[in-house]
């Protein structure tokens, strides 16, 4: 987990603190989290620049970090069904943040991080397969794929409907196929 000074145990706890309140009516605001977490204020500071850089980090671990390892272990479609499992899990903490502009939810950072996840994926994919690319071809379909991932993400978060995430899988791994095809 990044932070301003490096993880640790302590980012590492005030991020899964943060994290299991996601499952509630609403998150902890930051008085909540340090007074739960035994800290002072300074303290979070010292690892955080505020709690939408604790949501980034966490999404950057959870969602970034976590599609990468899924898809590297089980492919695509598996690293999808994963972000969607997780957004459904604190889907009610996710739509507060949201709402809640200071609360942190910097769809283009998440963006940015994610398409360069993908751009990783399609290259590993392109080697896999040996097949050619030029860079720009890749960042182009990886460009596309992401911002169609992210979409349907913040549709499913406005209030989409439960089949999304295997609809999100089959289209996208359709996508990448075609690309390779």
């Amino acid at each position: 987990m990044e932070a301003c000074h490096g993880g640790g145990e302590m980012a590492g706890l005030l991020a899964d603190t943060f994290l299991e309140s996601l499952t509630g009516e609403r998150p902890l605001s930051l008085q909540e989290l340090c007074r739960e977490c035994h800290i002072a204020r300074s303290t979070f500071y010292y690892y955080y620049q505020g709690l939408p850089g604790l949501v980034q980090a966490l999404f950057r671990r959870d969602l970034v970090d976590g599609f990468r390892d899924m898809a590297g272990a089980y492919g695509l479609q598996a690293a999808i069904l994963y972000d969607f499992s997780y957004l459904r899990q604190y889907r009610q903490g996710i739509r507060f943040l949201c709402r809640h502009a200071d609360g942190g939810i910097r769809w283009d950072t998440f963006r940015m991080e994610m398409e360069e996840t993908v751009l990783g994926l399609l290259r590993e994919e392109a080697r896999n397969r040996h097949t050619l690319f030029r860079e720009d071809a890749l960042r182009f379909y990886g460009t596309l794929l992401t911002g169609f991932l992210v979409d349907r993400y913040q549709e499913y978060l406005a209030g989409g409907t439960d089949d999304l995430p295997e609809k999100t899988a089959e289209n996208l791994t359709g996508l990448l196929n075609a690309v390779f095809a």
